[in-house]
């Protein structure tokens, strides 16, 4: 969390000071609340394409485009946590339960599937408007 640090002898200033700083902290709060729901809701969307049935054939997606829904499965089971601790806070998206252990292989590929990308452009998109809005958001990227 991002708070500017003030020296001030005035006790009507510090108390200022300390309310500003207060509703700084509640505002990034409410921005990473609001961000982390947004890309719950890119990945819920972006996961959103059925599997289409041409005969007795099904067409899942292409190397580089996101994965099909064939269960819904994957898309139900992604989630956006957001950690906080003192000042500071982090932020996780991805697949959180072992259901379903085979995101990590259409996020990055095996030697048998080339890579479905689904959580990496999401999280590139929504790192750019952090970095835009929080000065020290960088650190949650790392």
């Amino acid at each position: 969390m991002f708070l500017p640090k003030i020296n001030c002898t005035s006790a009507l200033l510090k108390t200022n000071i300390n309310q500003a700083n207060k509703k700084f902290e509640t505002y990034q709060k409410t921005l990473i609340n609001d961000l982390a729901a947004k890309m719950k809701r890119s990945l819920y969307y972006l996961l959103s394409t059925e599997v289409e049935g041409v005969g007795r054939q099904k067409l899942r997606s292409k190397p580089g485009e996101a994965p099909r829904m064939e269960s819904g499965k994957l898309r139900s089971s992604i989630d956006v946590k957001i950690y906080t601790s003192g000042k500071s806070i982090s932020l996780e998206a991805g697949v959180f339960n072992g259901e379903v252990n085979y995101a990590k292989m259409l996020e990055y590929g095996t030697a048998r599937i080339k890579p479905r990308p689904f959580l990496r452009p999401v999280l590139s998109m929504y790192k750019q408007v952090l970095q835009k809005n929080l000065p020290s958001a960088e650190d949650l990227f790392l």
